[in-house]
């Protein structure tokens, strides 16, 4: 009906045009019978008035008198001039657009949208009425606005501001018409923005869909708009119904019985080789119409979508090996000579697996073919989470090392840049998860388990059976052959850059790898070398001493050097060490440095040192030429080494056995001294453990079964727990933490982890794989499994799962909840999440976050809080704001830099994942901080520009400029620094109910913070700065910004809460100090946000303006910048909107 009424209109538009050309025509044919005239009359004009008129345009050209502008000539047509004839036809259109349907409702609401697009120069309520005015306008005539391509935008303005209520209006006026709107040039983004967040929306979208995925793929406007939702929000069911209807048409009229009907109960299958199995009959007509669909677009070269992907895969699981069917599609895929398909389609999952397989079944000629179109792609497929597996495949199955080696290796090894360059690449490449692999895959026969995901793993496991049919070379043979192409350039790098890839544990990891993989094959000697000088630096300035002590002290430095004395990896089928081939002998190194450093007080000192594991693997090592001489040195000095100490305590129990072997007295003396030493301090261990025991059962009653009448006991264990000994876990919230005093080499409790990662497209199956681990009874509850997206972050992908057995109540139930949190895409470039897993079950220890229970390869699994989450409105009410500043206060004092230090001690002096900082700020102490993680941000900003790159460079200088001008060490903590959370926006301050069993008597209000992930030492200034540079939302309303006197209370509010919980005295003039410093750091968080935002919009897959947001914020910056120079008064330009609220009383 829409469309047959579409036609109309525009028929009857059409008559009247015509009417009006036929108008316009009839004017236009008297006008030459004028011009005719008036050439006749100019004919006739006689010579003398010919030579008169010649002679007075001499005058006026060469005269001295000055001609008005009133007296020019002007152009004259149909007896008007030029302006009243622009002006009529100006006239003219206005009058045919007024005389149009709903003309009036248009202008307006075209009026409205200009007037709420400039977000931040509409004040609140303006918008709010401004909203409701244009809902008011558009109600019962959404249709007439959305084929309109200038009214098209007023709608998607109203479905950005609209309520639940005011979307599912739209939504509801246009059902019917969403295929219609899918292949207009301007309607489609407002499917694309209709389905976002809203599932209903979405399965109406889709269920239109059905039955014509075959037409709208191949639309030139469709077909992306219907690959997005196939791609990115379509369930697994919806996707297999869109699927299935390249399989042939009984499929399509499948699909369109599928509307209104998507019951999850029905088992629809869009894996082709479950449908053949059932219908065995049907595979000639299936294969021979999915190949004709897919050769189609392939033709077109129209290859990015994910469906054709899909599809590609199904065809070629299902073709016979060798067959007809096999060569036909490798040569549809040669037909693309510029090589975009194989582009295409080593990005996503499914295409990146069916390349790997037509790199397992090809030929060599096929191989090479494939290969050479990713010759200058190599550094983008080493980094993609698809892509890599495709090199991977290449090493496994090409026959040709020469060949791999020369396609992949220069760039993979960046040979064309200077060395100094091609080092920071390289060391870029081993920080990064994934684009490590391909580096250190070669290292080992098998990989470890670390090093590949499950996924990964199981693809190469399917290559290596392929390859035993298709490859002649002995993949032992192969592998030595690919290393000795890539060994040296590592090994180089190891000499040249051991310091910084010691500071990060994705470097130690390499460093092991890349030493053991390379023995015997590039000349590991000068590698092992720098390693040992390392371990041994003894430098003159006591700053240097301490980062090399605080170096060494790491858990991983600490494994890595234990691994290479071993001198090979462990292997658990045999539960022994396998050396290497031939022997490193880094254990004789490092104990000659040792002892040359500093004879045996020094061997005594690592001993008893945090790498008191280094000298119990010498003890162990078999084939360790100076063991005699080490036992001898440890057995002469056994009353200097420390029983509390893990290593030092196995080596006491080897010379206790040894003195007693003996015989001797001395001997004998010094072991019983050393045991009896041993087992009192044993003696305090298992008291302290039975204390711990006791006051954990008390602390688990008071979680699960609250005591309302006892909140200070409550209050009192999360205080008294951590000071005990070591900490216990708390529901799995401190599995990962440990007291200060027990970091050697790592050796503590484990968090859970599970082997699994988060999958976006498939959403619901993959979190309750992930919930099942840690609730196993809920599989087999008479509940059902509730899962609830939350749609307000813009970094990560957060759930919330519930077991809703019946008869329990929303608080019963919310109680045993759990958030499921996915990283988003890519974020490790600018989240150490390993450091934020130590922040959250830190928190947790204080009663300061919710119960940390597991971590999964991309996420993490904590208890839900129970509350309210709030909203940028919500942030601004007094009672609200109060709360705020009170838990902040107890945040930064009962976090203080002291207790964080000594979590974050095994960073060193490196910054977040490694990171070292630049020029001043490396001086800056405890890392990493605030200051460290902008630096580390903005080393990551692309520069493939040079537009980019002068970007980066302006943004380097600014961020230099602001730690010289703001860096002062004043405000609360130590040090000037406090552990802040730095992400305090509306969506992670949760309201918890009155009666909640943690509230404290008289508080009107009680909230909770969550969401730890950029958490890290900051200046309070800066936390509470950022905090409220969040009260406008992610609209950036400045007009909501709190004024001097409410930044003022907040801060009152703030400094006596943390006076409350803080031991250290603060300063009486804090207050004033304090509103000093958060007014000078007001501008900072425009530039950490504006930087990450410019990070996000290269790396994420989330549907957010990332490069609009960074503008914004980085504006703000610069307009802070501005006002403190002086520079914008002088240009005499107008204070922006921010500054001037931040400026009010």
């Amino acid at each position: 009906m829409a469309a047959s009424k579409r036609q109309n209109e525009g028929s009857d538009s059409t008559a009247s045009k015509r009417a009006r050309l036929n108008k316009g025509h009839s004017r236009a044919t008297d006008a030459p019978a004028q011009g005719a005239e008036a050439f006749d009359q100019a004919k006739n004009t006689s010579a003398a008035d010919s030579i008169k008129g010649t002679s007075k345009r001499s005058e006026g050209r060469y005269g001295s008198t000055t001609q008005n502008a009133s007296e020019k000539s002007e152009t004259f047509l149909n007896g008007q001039t030029s302006r009243e004839a622009h002006a009529k036809q100006k006239a003219l259109a206005q009058g045919r657009k007024a005389a149009k349907p709903h003309a009036d409702s248009i202008a307006r609401s075209k009026k409205i949208w200009e007037r709420l697009r400039r977000k931040s120069h509409v004040p609140k309520q303006e918008r709010d009425e401004l909203v409701t005015e244009l809902f008011q306008i558009i109600s019962g005539r959404v249709k007439d606005f959305v084929f309109k391509h200038d009214s098209v935008r007023v709608i998607q303005c109203a479905l950005k501001y609209a309520t639940p209520d005011q979307r599912k209006q739209i939504t509801t006026e246009l059902k019917g018409s969403y295929r219609e709107l899918a292949e207009s040039k301007y309607a489609k983004f407002l499917i694309a923005k209709m389905v976002v967040g809203d599932d209903e929306s979405r399965d109406a979208v889709v269920e239109e869909f059905y039955g014509h995925v075959k037409r709208l793929i191949r639309h030139p406007e469709a077909s992306w708009i219907v690959d997005d939702i196939y791609r990115t929000i379509a369930t697994k069911h919806q996707k297999a119904i869109m699927l299935r209807e390249w399989y042939g048409p009984e499929f399509v009229i499948f699909g369109k019985s599928q509307t209104g009907n998507t019951s999850r109960d029905e088992q629809v299958t869009g894996v082709l080789s479950d449908i053949l199995a059932e219908h065995p009959e049907k595979r000639n007509p299936i294969m021979s119409h999915l190949h004709e669909m897919t050769n189609q677009l392939v033709q077109k070269k129209t290859t990015g979508f994910t469906i054709l992907h899909d599809a590609l895969l199904q065809y070629f699981l299902n073709c016979k090996p060798g067959s007809p069917e096999v060569t036909e599609f490798f040569s549809m895929l040669r037909d693309d000579e510029e090589g975009d398909i194989y582009k295409n389609l080593a990005f996503t999952k499914s295409g990146s697996r069916l390349l790997c397989l037509c790199l397992a079944h090809g030929n060599s000629k096929d191989r090479r073919g494939i290969l050479k179109f990713f010759k200058t792609h190599i550094k983008l497929l080493a980094g993609d989470q698809y892509g890599h597996s495709v090199l991977l495949t290449a090493y496994e199955v090409v026959d040709d090392t020469v060949m791999t080696s020369k396609t992949i290796f220069p760039e993979l090894l960046s040979k064309d840049l200077e060395i100094e360059a091609r080092e920071q690449e390289l060391l870029a490449q081993t920080e990064h998860l994934t684009a490590r692999i391909p580096l250190l895959y070669l290292m080992s026969p098998e990989a470890p388990k670390w090093l590949l995901g499950n996924e990964t793993a199981a693809l190469i496991s399917e290559v290596r059976e392929i390859r035993k049919e298709t490859s002649k070379k002995d993949p032992e043979t192969r592998r030595i052959e690919l290393v000795k192409n890539i060994a040296q350039p590592l090994l180089d790098l190891i000499t040249h850059q051991v310091r910084h890839l010691a500071q990060s544990t994705f470097g130690c990891q390499f460093i092991t790898e890349v030493v053991f993989g390379c023995a015997g094959v590039g000349d590991v000697q000068g590698a092992l070398g720098a390693i040992a000088d390392l371990a041994t630096e003894a430098p003159e300035e006591k700053e240097q001493q301490e980062e090399t002590d605080k170096l060494l002290a790491m858990p991983a430095v600490g494994r890595m050097l234990k691994a290479l004395v071993q001198g090979g990896r462990f292997n658990k089928t045999t539960n022994s060490i396998q050396l290497i081939d031939p022997p490193l002998k880094f254990d004789e190194l490092l104990f000659q440095k040792i002892r040359s450093k500093g004879g045996d007080e020094e061997l005594v000192a690592w001993a008893n040192g945090p790498n008191s594991f280094v000298i119990v693997a010498m003890s162990e090592a078999e084939n360790f030429s100076m063991k005699e001489e080490l036992m001898g040195v440890l057995r002469r000095n056994m009353g200097k080494l420390d029983g509390q100490n893990r290593g030092a305590a196995i080596i006491l129990e080897k010379i206790g056995s040894g003195g007693r072997q003996s015989g001797g007295k001395e001997d004998k003396s010094l072991v019983d001294d050393a045991e009896a030493k041993h087992t009192g301090a044993d003696k305090d261990k298992t008291e302290k453990k039975r204390i711990l025991a006791r006051l954990f059962l008390l602390y688990i009653l008071l979680f699960y079964f609250p005591v309302r009448n006892c909140p200070y006991l409550h209050r009192h264990i999360l205080i008294v727990l951590p000071d005990i000994g070591q900490s216990p876990p708390v529901n799995g919230a401190c599995a990962d933490m440990q007291s200060p005093t027990d970091y050697s080499n790592g050796h503590r409790p484990r968090l859970q982890y599970i082997d699994l990662a988060f999958d976006n497209e498939s959403l619901d199956d993959s979190a309750r794989d992930l919930v099942y681990r840690i609730q196993p009874k809920w599989r087999d509850s008479p509940g059902k499994l509730e899962i609830v997206k939350f749609t307000d972050g813009i970094t990560n992908t957060l759930l919330k799962i519930s077991n809703r057995i019946p008869g329990l109540s929303e608080a019963e139930i919310d109680r045993d909840s759990v958030l499921l949190r996915a990283y988003g895409n890519h974020t490790e470039i600018i989240i150490d999440r390993d450091r934020e897993a130590r922040s959250h079950a830190l928190c947790a220890e204080r009663g300061l976050a919710p119960p940390l229970l597991a971590r999964f390869k991309n996420g993490l699994l904590y208890r839900f809080i129970i509350g309210q989450v709030c909203t940028p409105r919500d942030l601004i009410s007094e009672p609200t704001w109060r709360a705020v500043a009170k838990r902040l206060g107890e945040w930064h004092a009962r976090l203080p830099i002291a207790a964080v230090a000594e979590e974050e001690k095994k960073e060193a002096s490196s910054g977040a994942n490694g990171h070292t900082p630049s020029g001043s700020l490396a001086s800056r102490r405890p890392v990493p901080n605030i200051w460290s993680v902008m630096q580390k941000w903005v080393t990551a900003l692309p520069c493939d520009t040079p537009k980019k790159e002068a970007r980066k460079e302006l943004l380097q200088k600014e961020l230099d400029r602001s730690f010289h001008d703001l860096d002062n060490e004043r405000g609360p903590g130590s040090s000037g620094f406090v552990f802040g959370h730095c992400d305090l926006l509306s969506a992670n301050v949760i309201m918890l109910p009155t009666d909640c069993a943690s509230s404290k008597a008289g508080d009107s209000m009680q909230v909770s913070f969550i969401d730890y992930e950029y958490a890290t030492p900051c200046p309070a200034a800066f936390d509470i700065a950022n905090h409220f540079a969040e009260w406008g939302g992610y609209d950036c309303d400045y007009n909501m910004l709190p004024t001097r006197s409410t930044r003022r209370q907040f801060l009152q509010d703030y400094l006596r809460s943390y006076k409350a919980h803080s031991d250290v005295p603060v300063a009486d003039n804090m207050l004033d100090v304090l509103c000093d410093e958060v007014d000078r750091y007001r501008g900072m968080p425009g530039f950490y946000w504006g930087v990450w935002a410019l990070i996000q919009a290269t790396i994420s897959e989330i549907d957010f303006d990332y490069a609009s947001y960074a503008e914004v914020r980085l504006g703000e910056y610069y307009a802070w910048r501005a006002e403190e120079s002086g520079s914008r008064a002088q240009q005499g330009i107008e204070m922006p909107l921010r500054e001037r609220r931040w400026a009010e009383e």
